[in-house]
C-alpha cells in the first residue's frame, strides 16, 4: 500500500485512539464543521502542513511517531521540506508516488 494511503487512515485511527469524535477535532483545527474532518480522513480533501501539525498536537501526538508507525520507504526529507515551506503534504506525497511509477 502507498504510503499516502496508509497515513489517511492514520490520522482517523489517532483521533479514536485518542478519545476525539469529528465534532471536538474541527472545532480544535478553527473548522466549522465535522465533515471537514470526515473529508481529510476519507482522503476526500487534502491537508495542509501546518494543519496536519495541529492535528497531531491537539491529540498530543509526534509527527515523527506517524512517519515511523506508517513509513516503508518514504523520503523523510520531503515531510521536512512541506513543513518548512507550507507545502500541502497531501501534493507532496502524491508526487512522490508518482516518481516511483
Amino acid at each position: 500500500m502507498d504510503e499516502y494511503k496508509q497515513l489517511v487512515p492514520k490520522l482517523a485511527e489517532l483521533r479514536r485512539r485518542k478519545g476525539k469524535n469529528q465534532a471536538s477535532l474541527a472545532t480544535a483545527l478553527g473548522y466549522s464543521e465535522a465533515s471537514s474532518i470526515s473529508h481529510i480522513e476519507t482522503g476526500q480533501k487534502g491537508v495542509s502542513a501546518p494543519v496536519l501539525l495541529r492535528w497531531l498536537s491537539s491529540l498530543g501526538v509526534d509527527l515523527n511517531d506517524v512517519i515511523d508507525d506508517v513509513n516503508s520507504g518514504l523520503d523523510l526529507s520531503l515531510i521536512h521540506e512541506a513543513l518548512n515551506k507550507g507545502i500541502n503534504v497531501n501534493k507532496l506525497l502524491e508526487g512522490e508516488m508518482n516518481s516511483d511509477e
